[in-house]
């Protein structure tokens, strides 16, 4: 018992000692970023920041120019084969409507009243289109009692 109580003694006292010694954790961090000069923006950086301005604004300017010649020269190139500036959406526009139009043609074979609201739905939505025509027509055919599919 005396040993044990002796040995319990000593450890206690050796971390009473380690407690009180300067280790690691106690002592300060080192500085790792130390500044050494202020952080205020060299003197000549408003006269550089004007200069890449002036640059910004010029090559704006120039891309503008350019963007300008390419549109006029687009339009030249569509009103020499005749085409008008909206034509490149024509063709998906004329294909819907056409896609309506035979669907509506599938649905006036089978006797399906609902063929009359898909060909009023042409006329309404693509009227500016041939197959807008083809459906007033398969609807005027219908209401003259000669079937309406052409």
């Amino acid at each position: 018992r005396v040993v044990t109580g002796g040995l319990m003694l000593g450890c206690l006292a050796a971390l009473a000692m380690w407690l009180e010694l300067p280790g690691p954790a106690h002592q300060s961090s080192p500085v790792i970023v130390q500044a050494t000069q202020s952080l205020a923006p060299p003197p000549d950086a408003r006269a550089e920041l004007a200069v890449l301005s002036k640059q910004a604004d010029h090559l704006a300017d120039l891309s503008a120019r350019l963007w300008a010649v390419d549109r006029r020269r687009a339009r030249r190139e569509n009103a020499s084969i005749g085409r008008s500036p909206g034509d490149e959406y024509a063709a998906p526009i004329e294909h819907a409507a056409f896609s309506m139009i035979y669907k509506a043609d599938r649905l006036s074979v089978r006797g399906v009243p609902s063929a009359v609201q898909v060909y009023e739905a042409v006329t309404l939505h693509f009227p500016h289109t041939h197959w807008a025509d083809v459906a007033h027509q398969r609807l005027a055919d219908r209401r003259n009692g000669k079937g309406g599919t052409g």
